[in-house]
Order: structure tokens, then sequence, then C-alpha cells
């Protein structure tokens, strides 16, 4: 199978990783076999633990099996994520067709210009309340309280990255036992998760986007707004390149509820890696270094609460 050579360090290397451990499982390879495979590809570049982490994960999603590198702890097999429906793109496009700026135009009021101020906003959140923020996508990432951040205000505009829900606590444990300010075990502290962020994932479809010659931002405005809806969405981001991410209350959802909330829209091309609490999402009103392009928030509507 061709494997297109890796990228480097700070060339988002950790979704290379991720895609290609996809792909391993979906061609039939053993979790073992991609292992070092990948070790073979990336070498010194990779970080401990990093190859291990994303082949456990993306087989447990291609296959719905557990346990296939080591043992998840409290976990159980994750069902296997449906494709895309590009068909259905397609017609959402030829019957809705529709633009980033029919979100601005929509959009009940202006989001606050601060990072900090639209997350405190958003979760209701007081000073002790601990929030997750990330400088790059490939890290370091802090959990810290908003208080601690507020020391912070100057230079986060130029951050990336957070995760979408409060934390539990500053620190956690990884699956491979190591301390991290972003994993499973610190996740979803006050509230639990509030949140689900619906980030649709369609450069790669070329019937919408070369054959109709749609943009795929333009194309993310029209499922947003004539498929999931605006009335149950909190917030819209520009990602600073292709897509959108819309914040969409969570509702007291369990996980199981949760994972067919994305099952569902997962046909659209929505990345069901947002049903994890631990995900990071781009920072809304924070600063894309690679794009050289502001995260902006598109779509604000707090009127509903959470």
């Amino acid at each position: 199978m061709w494997i297109k050579a890796p990228v480097r360090r700070g060339e988002e290397l950790n979704q290379w990783i991720w895609d290609r451990a996809w792909h391993l499982a979906m061609a039939g390879a053993t979790a073992d076999s991609a292992c070092k495979l990948l070790h073979g590809l990336v070498g010194h570049e990779a970080r401990p633990g990093e190859i291990e982490r994303a082949v456990r994960r993306a087989f447990v999603m291609a296959r719905g099996k557990a346990g296939t590198v080591g043992t998840v702890p409290g976990g159980r097999p994750a069902p296997k994520w449906p494709d895309p429906d590009h068909a259905a793109l397609v017609r959402v496009w030829q019957d809705h067709p529709a633009a980033v700026d029919d979100l601005v135009a929509l959009s009940p009021a202006v989001a606050p210009a601060h990072p900090l101020d639209v997350l405190r906003e958003l979760h209701r959140a007081d000073d002790e309340d601990l929030l997750c923020l990330g400088i790059k996508p490939t890290g370091p990432f802090y959990t810290q309280t908003f208080a601690t951040w507020e020391h912070w205000r100057r230079d986060l505009p130029q951050w990336e990255m957070c995760v979408p829900n409060l934390m539990r606590s500053a620190h956690g444990t990884t699956d491979e036992g190591n301390r991290s300010a972003r994993c499973r075990e610190n996740s979803c502290g006050k509230g639990g998760q509030r949140f689900l962020v619906v980030e649709l994932d369609i450069s790669a479809d070329a019937l919408v986007v070369a054959e109709l010659g749609a943009r795929p931002a333009d194309v993310c405005a029209a499922v947003l707004i004539h498929k999931l809806g605006l009335q149950q969405v909190r917030m819209v981001v520009s990602s600073g390149g292709k897509s959108l991410h819309a914040w969409v209350p969570a509702g007291g959802r369990t996980q199981e509820q949760i994972e067919q909330f994305y099952r569902v829209w997962r046909r659209y091309a929505v990345d069901w890696r947002g049903s994890l609490p631990e995900q990071q999402f781009r920072l809304p009103q924070g600063f894309r270094a690679d794009k050289a392009a502001v995260q902006r928030v598109v779509y604000w509507n707090m009127g509903g609460g959470i």
C-alpha cells in the first residue's frame, strides 16, 4: 500500500500519524505491523508512545475492537464509524448553496473579541473553573483556572487550540501512564460535557469541491444552515482554513447518545473525533499561524444559554 511521506514535527505530524494508522487498519494490517511501519517512517520525530496511541485508537474506531495495542483502561468496544455520504453533500449544495458570509448575516449578536471572554461567556464560567488551552495543535497544552488565564490575556489571541469543555483537574494520566494537562481522565469537569463540536471535513470530497466548484467552507455553511439548523448552535468558528466548527449544547446526552449523534452526522462528513471529550479544537478568536488567519467567530447566539 502506498503511504505518503511523513511531514515533520510542527507540520501536523500527529494528524499524519493518525491518518496513516487509520488507513492501515482499514487495509487489514495488524496493529503491530502498523506500529513498526510508522516507527520506520517517522523515526526520531515521534514522541514516546505517540504512534502506539494513534494506532490503538485508529484500530478501535476502524474495526470496532478494543485492545488491539495494549488495553484502554475502562474502555469498551467502539463501533465502526460510517463513511461520509458524498452524494448527500452534493444534494445539500445543489439545493441550498450558501456561504460563510451567510452565517455572519444570520448571527443574532457579535461575539466577544477576546478568546477568554468567548469561553467564559459560553460556559458561564467562574474564576476557579478549569480551562485547557494549547499554543498550537502539536502542543504544549495547559489546564488552569480562568483567574490564572487572565494573567496570560495579552498572549492568548496568538494561541490556536482549546478543549471545548471545562476540565476536572489540572492534570490527568494518559492511557500510557503519562501525566497530561489534556487527556480523558481529567476531561469534562463542571457541568460535564456541555458542548459537542461539529467539524465538517470535506476537503477530500472531489465531487463537491472540484466538480461543482464549491469552496469547502461554504459547503460547511450550507450543511450547518440547512441540515443541522442554527437554532441548536451557540457558536460557529472558522478554522482559518477549510472547515467550520459549530458548538452545539450537549443537552445531557449519555456517551451512547453522543456517539449516535456523530454517527448520524458522519454522513455529512462531520469528524467523529468530536465525540471524544478530550479532543482539541480551534480556539475561537485565536490565530492560526500556518495560515496567518484569525480563527474568527462567524456566528454567535447565546440567547438559548447552555
